[in-house]
C-alpha cells in the first residue's frame, strides 16, 4: 500500500489525537526504525501480531470506549506520527475506526471486496435493499459502516483487517481487554465440562453405524455444547460483498473472533442482512437458521441456510485444539 503522507496533520488536527487508539500504541512501542523491512511491511506485520494479543492494556485505549478514558497513554513523536501512524490509513478511515471501536453497537458493516465491471450497481442495490428493509437504519452511521475503498479494500476480505484491526471488535457490551481469546476462564470451563459429557454420550452410539472418531468430531463441531463455546469466541460479525455475492445476490456473512479469524460463515440475501442487528443483541444469534451446522444440523432442510465451521475451529484446527481441550 502507498505511503500517505497527506495524513500528516498536527496533533491538534486530528481526532482523536495520534496514539488514541491500542493499535496505535502497538505500533509506536514495537517499531524498530532500523528494520530493513518497507514501511508498510513492517507496519502490515505489527497489526498482525497486535490482532494475535490475549489481553491489551486499558491505558492504551483513549478513545474514550471505557470510562470515557481519553489520556494517551504514551504520547507519540513527531517523527512517530510522521512515519508510522500517519501513513498507515487515510484520515477518512481512522475516523471509521473510530466509530467501530468506540460505538458500534449491533449495526451491520459491510465490507466491498469485488470491483469488477458490473459490480458497482449490484453493490448499489444490496445496499438500497438492505436500508429499505432495516427499520433501524440511520444514514449517518453509512460513512463507517460501509467500508468500500477499491484502493484498499479490492480482493482478500482479511486484508481489510491491516487498515481496520478494529472491525475484529470485539463490539461494546463484550470486555475488549482481557482474555479475547477464549473468553472468561470460569465460564469457558463449564462450557467445557457439558462438551465432555456431550462427547461421552455421543459415543455410547459407537457401533451402529458410527465411528467413535466421527461421533467426536460431530458432537464437537456440531453439538450444542461444542457450537457454544464457538458463540462464546465470537466477537463481531462482518457482511462482504465479494464477487460471489454479486452473483448469487447473497453476502457472505462472517462471524469473526477477537484476532479476526472466522468461527463460521454462510450466505444472506442482502434482504435478510438486516437481522443480524437483532440477532447479535445477547448473541441470540446462536438460536437462528444462519447459525446451525450447515451439514450436520439435526434440523437440516433443503437449501439450508445454515453456517460452516472455520478451518481453525475444527476440532484439530489450531484454535479448536485449546477451545474444546479434549485431549
Amino acid at each position: 500500500m502507498p505511503e500517505q503522507h497527506q495524513n500528516i496533520k498536527s496533533e491538534a488536527d486530528v481526532s482523536p489525537p495520534w496514539g488514541a487508539f491500542p493499535a496505535e500504541q502497538y505500533l509506536i512501542r514495537h517499531w524498530e526504525f532500523s528494520s530493513t523491512l518497507l514501511a508498510a511491511d513492517q507496519r502490515r506485520d505489527l497489526i498482525r501480531a497486535y490482532l494475535q494479543l490475549d489481553s491489551i492494556p486499558k491505558d492504551w485505549d483513549a478513545t474514550g470506549r471505557v470510562y470515557l478514558a481519553t489520556t494517551i497513554a504514551r504520547v507519540p513523536t513527531e517523527r512517530e506520527i510522521r512515519e508510522i501512524l500517519a501513513p498507515w490509513r487515510p484520515i477518512r478511515w481512522r475516523e471509521a475506526a473510530l466509530h467501530l471501536w468506540r460505538d458500534r453497537d449491533d449495526e451491520e458493516v459491510w465490507l466491498r471486496t469485488c470491483y469488477r465491471e458490473g459490480s458497482d450497481k449490484a453493490f448499489r442495490e444490496f445496499r438500497e435493499t438492505d436500508e429499505d428493509y432495516d427499520p433501524a437504519f440511520e444514514e449517518d452511521c453509512r460513512t463507517w459502516t460501509v467500508l468500500d475503498d477499491q484502493a484498499l479494500f479490492d480482493g482478500d476480505w482479511s486484508a481489510a483487517l491491516d487498515i481496520l484491526p478494529e472491525l475484529a471488535g470485539p463490539a461494546p457490551n463484550y470486555d475488549p481487554y482481557a482474555h479475547r481469546h477464549l473468553g472468561d476462564p470460569g465460564e469457558l470451563e463449564t462450557l467445557r465440562q457439558k462438551l465432555r459429557e456431550s462427547v461421552a454420550s455421543a459415543l455410547r452410539l459407537e457401533g451402529e453405524g458410527n465411528t467413535a472418531e466421527q461421533l467426536k468430531v460431530d458432537a464437537v463441531e456440531a453439538g450444542d455444547a461444542g457450537m457454544e463455546l464457538q458463540v462464546n469466541a465470537v466477537a463481531s460479525f462482518l457482511f462482504v460483498a465479494d464477487c460471489k455475492a454479486v452473483e448469487t445476490e447473497k453476502l457472505r456473512l462472517l462471524y469473526l473472533d477477537a484476532r479476526g479469524i472466522i468461527v463460521r460463515e454462510t450466505r444472506v440475501p442482502c434482504t435478510e442482512t438486516w437481522q443480524m442487528r437483532d440477532a447479535w443483541v445477547g448473541k441470540k444469534f446462536r438460536d437462528s437458521p444462519l447459525w446451525n451446522d450447515r451439514d450436520r444440523s439435526e434440523w437440516g432442510v433443503s437449501n439450508d441456510p445454515g453456517s460452516v465451521l472455520g478451518e481453525k475451529y475444527k476440532l484439530e484446527g489450531d484454535i479448536g485444539r485449546l477451545l474444546y481441550n479434549l485431549d
